[in-house]
């Protein structure tokens, strides 16, 4: 059964069915503890030519407590983009002048 695009709700055709597969970053404290896993079905929509995967996990699912980074909260990603922010500001303004 072919599923529907996300973005134009046309139908979809399989590409590759990896069967199911552990969430991301679904570190468990025990050994022991159930894994969170998904069906990772890849289809390609031919009217909008998007390839995506047939199903999408709720945010709630990936992003949870046990989550192991938050951009906001990593100091050396702030650092990294304020440098690069202030690179194009650079860039943009010797392009104006």
């Amino acid at each position: 059964m072919n599923s529907l695009c996300h973005v134009c709700k046309n139908e979809t055709k399989l590409v590759f069915d990896f069967g199911e597969m552990p969430i991301a970053n679904g570190f468990t404290r025990e050994p022991n503890d159930p894994i969170l896993k998904f069906p990772m079905v890849s289809v390609f929509c031919n009217s909008c030519k998007l390839f995506q995967l047939e199903t999408s996990l709720k945010p709630e699912e990936m992003f949870n407590s046990s989550y192991p980074f938050f951009t906001g909260s990593s100091e050396a990603r702030s650092e990294e983009h304020t440098s690069e922010l202030q690179s194009r500001q650079y860039l943009v303004c010797r392009l104006l002048l």
